[in-house]
């Protein structure tokens, strides 16, 4: 699982780059070709049939509650802002990661640039042969929001990193899960689960 999500770090070099063409005016042009559009022309609204007593996490300085499974417990060794793990012998997690971001103009920074880094970084540090199987918008009341899911190998075993990537208030917010192939059901439906119950407190 990435850390405080080291994409960050590339994320904010590339910030720093754009924001003077910014300024004069070729935002486009700045743009990097890799965030053009390349998601599912239909927006798949989340539907959760939810199968599991829930708890619900709510983050007042990140102004998001959502819901999550009452069994998985939570995990104080990760940098996440807020992750929890599954009771069970399959390895599978849901994290939440809310970036710091620098100084920007206000919607300067796109859901497709965050995802471009996010899968970027993932093949670079941890899914060395990700694959993606899926990536389409979502429907996320006042917010943007895309899906993405990865697949490969980490240290020999399957990794699957399922991600829903959301910009709310320009803000940057990351639902994510780690799995492998015996917990992707659970992941699936938890990661749904907390987009389907999510909220913001502000």
């Amino acid at each position: 699982m990435l850390t405080v999500r080291t994409w960050l770090t590339h994320l904010l070099l590339v910030l720093i780059c754009l924001l003077p063409c910014a300024s004069c005016g070729h935002r486009q042009g700045s743009v990097p070709a890799a965030v053009a559009p390349t998601v599912a022309p239909a927006t798949q609204p989340i539907m959760a049939a939810v199968l599991f007593t829930t708890k619900t996490y709510h983050c007042p300085t990140a102004d998001i509650q959502f819901d999550y499974p009452s069994e998985w417990q939570p995990d104080a060794a990760t940098t996440s802002l807020f992750t929890v793990t599954a009771p069970t012998t399959s390895h599978c997690c849901l994290n939440l990661d809310v970036p710091t971001l620098p100084w920007h103009p206000r919607g300067m920074i796109t859901v497709n640039m965050v995802a471009d880094g996010y899968e970027r970084d993932l093949k670079k540090n941890q899914i060395h042969d990700a694959v993606q199987e899926e990536a389409c918008s979502v429907s996320v009341p006042d917010a943007q929001a895309k899906r993405i899911t990865t697949c490969g190998h980490e240290n020999g075993k399957t990794l699957i990193d399922m991600a829903v990537i959301l910009i709310h208030a320009d803000r940057v917010y990351i639902l994510s899960t780690d799995t492998d192939d015996q917990g992707r059901d659970s992941a699936r439906k938890t990661l749904d689960c907390a987009i389907a119950s999510l909220k913001w407190t502000k």
